[in-house]
Formats: C-alpha cells, structure tokens, sequence
C-alpha cells in the first residue's frame, strides 16, 4: 500500500486511540461472557477468520500486482490515470473486506437474542476484524501497510454497530452503511496517498 502525507498521520492516530482498547480486550471480555452463557457456537467462527488469513492473500495478491504494475507504468509516462487506478484497486480490496465483515455480522447476529445481543455484537467485531490484524501484522513485516484498511473497517464496523443499536436496522440497511463508509475510507485513501510523481514529458 501507498504511505500516507504526514497530515494524515494526527488523524489516523485519533480514530485508531480509541479502537485499541476494544481491539484488546473486546474478544476476551465476549469470548469469557459467551462461555458463561453456554454460546459455545459463536466460537466456530475462530475456523472461519483462520481460513479468512490462508485464502484471501491469493485473492488480492493478483489484483495487487497488477495494480502496482499498471501504476507503475502510468507514473513513467506521467499520465493522469495513476490516482483513479489506485482508487480501483483500494475498493478492490475493501469490497473483499467489507463483504468478509457483513458475513461475520449476519450469521453470528442474526443468532441473538436479548441476553446474547451485546456479547456476539462485540464477539463478531474480534471475528471479523481480527484476522484483518493478523495480515496487516503481517504485511507490515514483510514491508508492506494494510493498516488503513483495516482501521477502514473497524470504523465501519462500530458505525454499524451503532446503527443497529439505536436503530434497529435490518440487515440491508447496516450493509448499506457498511459499505458506505468503507468506499468514503478507500476515496480518501486514494487521495491522500504518496504515490510516484509522473515523469515530465520531454524528460523534464
């Protein structure tokens, strides 16, 4: 992934403060509350997120070759395609992404019930956004950054979450906010970003 400017910098840093501590300690607090309660299911989706980290590389990594590629070429020739295809290949990856947290959302919420409802809640925010961190964990070793997709979708997921907590919405609703603000995150992912200066024509 692109870096960012350094004025994006403060304000990752401000979203992602308050993120952490439901990144620690929510999928302890829920897992130990579901347990309490017998809602020993809910655990299964543990496999899920494990197959989530083992196939989802090989998807994306094509489209990310490609991209870099095809950027690549458009910066040497300096046209002004570089940006709208770097926005492509973002929402690529945060159409993969989102469609992983609505799946996570639906299937483990759609089991809830007055005395379950706010321990799944938060036990599908650490099923479906953990994995998220383990890759981008991982791309961050090998050199990469996946870090802004995947407080992307945390901010998404809590949005959600938060519609239907005050709302009540039904699930067409909160996929629609879902993926409202992740393609809002990957526009602005896509602005922001330090890509390669084109080269002037006639070798200026």
């Amino acid at each position: 992934m692109a870096r960012y400017t350094r004025h994006a910098g403060p304000a990752l840093a401000m979203i992602a403060a308050p993120l952490a501590f439901l990144n620690v300690f929510g999928g302890v607090a829920s897992g130990i509350w579901l347990a309490v309660l017998g809602e020993w299911w809910a655990f299964g989706y543990i496999i899920l997120g494990v197959a989530y980290v083992t196939v989802v590389p090989f998807v994306i990594a094509p489209a990310g070759i490609l991209l870099r590629a095809s950027i690549a070429v458009l910066s040497e020739r300096g046209g002004p395609l570089t940006r709208p295809l770097f926005f492509v290949g973002t929402a690529y990856v945060h159409a993969i992404t989102t469609a992983w947290c609505l799946f996570i959302l639906y299937f483990i919420m759609r089991k809830a019930g007055i005395d379950t409802f706010w321990p799944l809640l938060i036990w599908s925010y650490s099923a479906a956004l953990s994995p998220l961190s383990y890759l981008a964990i991982k791309e961050r070793v090998a050199g990469g950054d996946a870090s802004s997709i995947t407080l992307s979708a945390q901010l998404a997921y809590v949005i959600t979450a938060l519609v239907l907590v005050v709302r009540g919405s039904p699930f067409m609703e909160l996929a629609m906010t879902f993926s409202v603000v992740m393609l809002i995150a990957a526009f602005l992912e896509a602005m922001i970003a330090d890509l390669p200066a084109g080269t002037a024509k006639g070798g200026q």
